[in-house]
């Protein structure tokens, strides 16, 4: 690298000079002092060519630079190359020679033996949920869990067959002076505190149970 920035500075001393002869040159033409002008010229030509010489030993310079960074290069490619086959190597040798014993035969028996093994697990689990039947809590008898409370002397609501609670004739119920109301949906407004009150404490019930 040094010797190529002396050559370049080298170049543009040699450029420099060839620019100051070609103006002496002019002048000393103008002057009338041909002699003068021939010798400068002659010194512009020596510079041009030891500037044209110099271009190409640059050139060489800078050619044979790149290719010893490119064979570095490569040679420590090489070496990644080498030390990646040996990993190889080592993962396929057999256990006795120091390696991973990693062939196609050990993948292949590794492979089938986790199925059988996925297999067996699932008959495994079959059988489980065959002998414990099932989900248990469908079968809780929801009457036998009502008298169950009755007998702790709670009163269940009655809900009817079904599994809404029955509904409310709330027009019956309310005060004989809103009883007059016209609008079936003015009437069930007023009366729906009865309905609120009734799901709370058959909650409160259910809470203290």
């Amino acid at each position: 690298d040094k010797t190529i920035l002396a050559l370049e500075k080298r170049m543009e001393k040699l450029s420099l000079f060839a620019d100051n002869a070609k103006t002496s040159a002019i002048n000393a033409k103008r002057n009338g002092q041909t002699s003068l002008a021939l010798l400068h010229m002659k010194r512009r030509k020596m510079s041009l060519e030891e500037l044209e010489r110099c271009t190409g030993t640059l050139l060489n310079l800078e050619s044979a630079a790149a290719s010893l960074r490119r064979a570095q290069s490569d040679a420590q490619v090489v070496k990644c190359y080498e030390t990646i086959r040996g990993a190889m190597t080592l993962v396929r040798k057999s256990e006795e020679e120091g390696g991973l014993g990693l062939t196609e035969d050990v993948v292949s028996n590794t492979i089938n033996e986790m199925a059988e093994e996925f297999e067996e697990l699932g008959r495994i689990s079959d059988s489980m949920d065959a002998m414990i039947g099932g989900d248990q809590g469908d079968n809780i008898d929801d009457e036998m869990l009502e008298d169950e409370l009755r007998s702790l002397g709670i009163s269940m609501p009655s809900y009817g067959n079904g599994d809404s609670p029955e509904p409310v004739d709330c027009v019956a119920d309310c005060p004989p002076e809103e009883k007059k109301q016209t609008s079936e949906q003015d009437a069930t407004a007023r009366c729906e505190p009865h309905v609120e009150s009734d799901y709370i404490v058959t909650k409160k019930h259910l809470e203290t149970v």
